[in-house]
């Protein structure tokens, strides 16, 4: 029973990254979502200053928006449209 939800839970993440890879920032929030407490438990441990630690682990996510809109600008600007 344990090995079907392990195999259910892993498939349930490999389509949250494939959607995150295609631009769906809900799929990006979930997958964020469940490292983001262990990643700053990790980056508080390593750089000792909270502050580091909440930069170290923020950072990833806006340079992923970031990335996000620029492709997502792209898009629109071949499109024809000016909406971002």
């Amino acid at each position: 029973m344990k090995d079907k939800e392990n195999s259910r839970e892993i498939q349930f993440k490999e389509e949250l990254v494939r959607k995150a890879k295609n631009g769906d920032t809900k799929a990006f929030s979930l997958l964020y979502a469940g490292v983001c407490k262990e990643m700053y438990k990790f980056a508080l441990y390593m750089m000792k200053h909270t502050e580091d630690a909440e930069d170290a682990v923020v950072r990833p996510l806006y340079l992923h928006l970031k990335i996000l809109r620029i492709s997502r600008m792209r898009v629109v600007l071949k499109a024809g449209f000016l909406q971002f």
